[in-house]
């Protein structure tokens, strides 16, 4: 077999290896290059040696090499430290916006939120940052609540107009009615909003609506800009006490490794805390409401969850490696 006859192969079979392809490829190269050398100097003629022991040479031990490497990077434990963590956090600005509160920009304090669930769907294959939520709690308050205030924060600077939000009443699956902010054509990275009650929640009644969110541009944006792969969620805004968080991601990749954590001070890594994951093959509908409000299911290929009694950290989020 040729040189470049040998080069193609390679190439061939590296783009069927699919992230580690070009590894494999540069390995294979590397060798053929090694026995050019070796038979132009003479020192061993190629033409003498078995082809299946050359072929193996080539090819197979490559092969060997970069699969065993996958598999032990895949198995290896998270060996980025909280510094680290904290530099990657610290490039990600909805993660910092959204610690950012004021007196006033509370989450409903007239409704505690008993579960708080969220999933982050991802897929590389386009664009779009896609999250589906549910809040279900109870009123608090002195008097009757007729909407929930919440606050999204976004990586960079967008219209609220540009946002696609979808919410429902989950007992009547009821469509809800979003009321944004009076500014809502301004770009901004952070976007307060009301999702109107189908009918007024009274004092100590119980109340469950879900919304997903699409922010259009979001995931090639940060690719493109901080290469941080990881997705938090805030607690800062909830002036109650949440029961329990509930904190999904979907991907339409296995990726290399996964961890879960926790931050008291973004400012002070010893904040930092490891969160162990679970995980499930494929899309993971986690109390259902993603199949009421995204049409169609997404293609995901594995779904990694957490879940906190009584949250008590700043944030909590997870981190991902292609």
């Amino acid at each position: 077999m040729s040189g470049k006859h040998a080069r193609i192969l390679a190439s061939r079979i590296g783009a069927m290896l699919n992230g580690t392809g070009t590894r494999y490829a540069a390995i294979v190269i590397f060798l053929i290059a090694c026995l050019q050398v070796l038979e132009s100097t003479r020192l061993v003629v190629v033409s003498d040696i078995d082809p299946l022991i050359t072929l193996a040479a080539l090819f197979v031990l490559p092969l060997f090499i970069v699969v065993s490497e996958r598999f032990v990077r895949s198995r290896a434990p998270y060996n980025h430290d909280h510094e680290q963590l904290a530099t990657v956090l610290s490039q990600r600005r909805a993660s910092i916006v959204s610690t950012q509160t004021t007196t006033t920009d509370s989450i409903e304090d007239a409704c505690r939120v008993e579960l708080l669930y969220r999933n982050d769907v991802l897929d590389y294959n386009t664009s779009d940052y896609v999250s589906v939520r549910q809040l279900s709690g109870r009123n608090l308050g002195r008097s009757v609540a007729t909407s929930f205030l919440y606050s999204e924060a976004t990586d960079f600077d967008i219209a609220f107009d540009d946002i696609q939000i979808d919410a429902i009443d989950t007992s009547s699956r009821k469509p809800l009615i979003i009321q944004g902010p009076k500014d809502s054509g301004e770009q901004c990275a952070k976007h307060e909003f009301r999702i109107l009650f189908a009918t007024p929640i009274e004092r100590g009644q119980e109340f469950s609506i879900a919304f997903s969110i699409r922010v259009p541009g979001e995931l090639s944006w940060v690719k493109r800009r901080t290469g941080g792969q990881l997705q938090t969620i805030s607690m800062a805004h909830y002036a109650r006490p949440v029961s329990k968080l509930t904190l999904c991601l979907s991907l339409n990749f296995v990726p290399l490794a996964a961890r879960g954590f926790s931050v008291k001070s973004i400012d002070d890594a010893r904040g930092f805390s490891s969160i162990e994951l679970e995980h499930h093959s494929g899309f993971s509908c986690g109390t259902g409401i993603e199949g009421l409000l995204l049409n169609p299911l997404p293609n995901s290929v594995i779904t990694y969850s957490m879940s906190i009694e009584h949250p008590r950290g700043l944030l909590y989020g997870v981190e991902y490696f292609r």
